[in-house]
């Protein structure tokens, strides 16, 4: 009787969907069938039940609809019931397994759901482990490895002697291991996994053990001996949980409209725009079962941040649109590979031959934070030759081909992504989300700019409000200074840093001044694979090119008095201020005025610290570092004449004389 497995149902469209190894809690590891066998078996069928439906993806990805994954339902009292017993068929994979006593290789079939077996060897059942090793290739075949051919790739085979392949341990790493036959053959695995290190036109280290093998295009997703008969793909080794050997494809866009308006978009970028356009109205029609969102806070007309809207419900709509192993994928490139790549259409169905007019799909509900941000600032921020002169460096370590380079060209989009990153380290220690569960969106389209961060779940009911509950004004701009503090520093630095700014670090070098232990994600909740971060735009405070040395994130800031010309640097904070409040300061003597008293000013953070405008130091009385706010000690008090240019704002700095 064959074994009922248990998949999440959400978690076929994504990390297990068709063509992926999905491991049980046995250890045993199966391959999930082709998407199109999903809907063969069951009982009372109506397949219009999973229909789901946006015309405006329908046009774009040149489909008619798209399903949801069947559950899994049985009888009630004997009743018909419709769609029932649909299961999702699976076979076991790969079929290469060893004995756990001898460590004889042998074979399992594809309906099996057993770890015994009867070993040629030690004449008796034992448990067998799957052999660890299997081949893909980047456009989505994989198979056994070939583990005769392996062994006797550098000797004759003899078919009258006996062969009997045994896999030899050597420590506590597989891949350290060999395999070797009672021939007398044998063969190491050491160095047998990887890709070419020399480019495209070198060949892997498998094939270089297998005196250039092809890939043999084998798909036992679509079924037993179902194969590609010519596959220019070049054969990896890989072991077979490694996040390598399924990558799936996935274009999420949030559900807008009716399912009876219809709407003609052009493009992906138009889907990003017309969701820019809904998400920042702050006067969206509450009543909407797709998408609600009301005005938290706005900004002022000169600060980075324009407004920031609570999303109280929002429905997304994720598809699956193929696949592929080795390299990690983002969404603009599965659109694009969806609308223009034929084939990798094809690799999640059965067939090459049959026409597709349909994707898996699945609904998503939930809450999100939507932040607008200032288009005149960030162009202005954006227009200072420093800030081009660093990008325009930074983009020379970047390799050509690499397809995010024309997108993240812009200094804007890049801060975007790296303020996002922050925001989401920080929202998930107060939502009660985990940081894989919350996503980014980002916009930064025909001067629109925009972020949403959000959660989902697939109840209908949506999400329990963690995460919206920090859209209010308080909770939002605390919890947001406080993630620009926990990012101005990396453990790594100075180290992150300057690795960043000399050569550029993670994939392709295509981040500044962020890593895995400030500024990455997991793969779950970053849309571009954590690549283009870079801190010194947004929360290093010391960079030439940080947007917050010369405005504000949520307060007024006078361009024409913003003297960009000058520099403010802090040398020495001076003595930390430990005092109750300005009465006390007033009492003890140390406060020399009670102007800042009588104004309304809050305690400054330090006493006396030594601050350099361009090349001259001098003394403040106080500062105001969460403020950005400096009081120069009185003229006759310094070494030399402060100039009246001096004060005013400077870089984002308030300067001030002591009154």
């Amino acid at each position: 009787m064959a074994r009922k497995i248990e998949v999440p149902r959400g978690k076929l469209i994504g990390m297990n969907g068709p063509g992926s190894l999905y491991i049980d809690t046995d250890g045993i590891s199966y391959i999930v069938g082709a998407t199109d066998k999903w809907y063969e078996s069951g009982v009372n069928k109506n397949l219009n039940k999973f229909t789901i439906n946006d015309n405006r993806l329908e046009n774009l990805l040149k489909v008619n609809e798209f399903r949801e994954v069947p559950i899994y339902k049985g009888k009630s009292d004997d009743r018909e019931v419709e769609n029932s017993k649909f299961t999702i068929p699976i076979s076991r994979f790969p079929l290469t397994h060893y004995c756990s006593h001898c460590h004889l290789l042998g074979e399992f079939k594809e309906n099996s759901s057993s770890k015994l077996k009867e070993c040629k060897v030690c004449k008796e059942k034992k448990e067998h482990i799957q052999f660890p090793l299997v081949i893909v290739c980047e456009h989505g075949h994989i198979y056994d490895f070939p583990y005769y051919n392996y062994t006797h790739s550098s000797s004759e085979k003899n078919p009258e002697t006996k062969h009997e392949i045994f896999f030899k341990k050597d420590g506590s790493s597989i891949l350290n291991g060999s395999l070797v036959c009672s021939c007398g053959a044998s063969h190491t695995l050491k160095g047998v996994t990887g890709k070419s290190k020399e480019g495209d036109k070198t060949p892997t280290p498998f094939q270089r053990e297998m005196k250039y093998a092809k890939c043999k295009g084998k798909r036992p997703w679509a079924g037993k001996d179902v194969y590609d008969e010519k596959c220019n793909g070049k054969p990896v080794a890989i072991l077979k949980n490694a996040l390598g050997v399924y990558q799936p494809e996935l274009f999420s866009v949030l559900s807008l409209t009716d399912k009876e308006e219809k709407e003609q978009l052009s493009d992906y970028e138009s889907i990003l725009i017309q969701e820019f356009n809904k998400l920042s109205n702050e006067t969206l029609n509450s009543h909407n079962d797709s998408l609600n969102v009301k005005l938290s806070f706005n900004g002022t007309q000169n600060s980075i941040i324009k407004k920031v809207n609570s999303v109280r419900r929002l429905q997304e709509l994720v598809v699956q649109t193929g696949f592929h192993r080795l390299m990690p994928s983002d969404e603009e490139e599965s659109f694009i590979k969806a609308t223009d790549d034929v084939n990798n259409k094809k690799m999640m169905f059965s067939s090459n031959e049959t026409p597709i007019d349909w994707y898996p799909a699945k609904e998503l509900y939930g809450e999100g934070i939507f932040i607008e941000f200032n288009e005149e600032v960030l162009n202005k921020w954006n227009g200072f030759n420093f800030v081009q002169e660093y990008m325009k460096k930074k983009l020379n370590k970047i390799a050509n081909d690499y397809h995010l380079k024309d997108r993240f060209s812009n200094p804007i989009n890049v801060l975007i992504h790296t303020l996002s990153h922050g925001l989401i380290k920080q929202f998930s220690k107060l939502s009660g989300y985990s940081i894989t569960s919350i996503s980014e969106k980002l916009y930064f389209y025909k001067n629109k700019y925009g972020l949403l961060i959000y959660v989902t779940d697939s109840d209908k009911d949506g999400t329990f409000g963690g995460l919206v509950r920090l859209a209010e004004e308080e909770k939002f701009k605390q919890s947001f200074n406080e993630a620009l503090k926990s990012m101005e520093w990396c453990s790594s630095d100075p180290v992150c840093r300057e690795i960043g700014r000399e050569n550029g670090q993670g994939l392709y070098y295509s981040n500044g001044a962020a890593c895995h232990n400030c500024s990455y994600l997991p793969n779950t909740s970053c849309s571009y694979r954590n690549c283009f971060l870079d801190r010194e735009f947004v929360f290093i405070l010391d960079s030439d090119v940080c947007i917050r040395n010369y405005f504000d994130w949520f307060k007024e800031i006078n361009f024409h008095n913003n003297k960009q010309e000058h520099k403010v640097k802090i040398v020495k904070n001076g003595e930390e201020n430990t005092y109750g409040n300005w009465n006390t300061l007033i009492d003890l003597g140390i406060a020399t005025s009670s102007y800042f008293l009588n104004e309304g000013y809050t305690k400054p953070d330090y006493l006396e610290g030594i601050v350099q405008i361009d090349d001259y130091e001098f003394t403040a009385a106080y500062i105001w570092k969460e403020e950005s706010r400096i009081v120069l000690l009185e003229e006759k008090y310094q070494s030399k004449e402060i100039p009246s240019e001096f004060f005013g704002v400077i870089n984002g700095w308030e300067i001030l004389k002591n009154k």
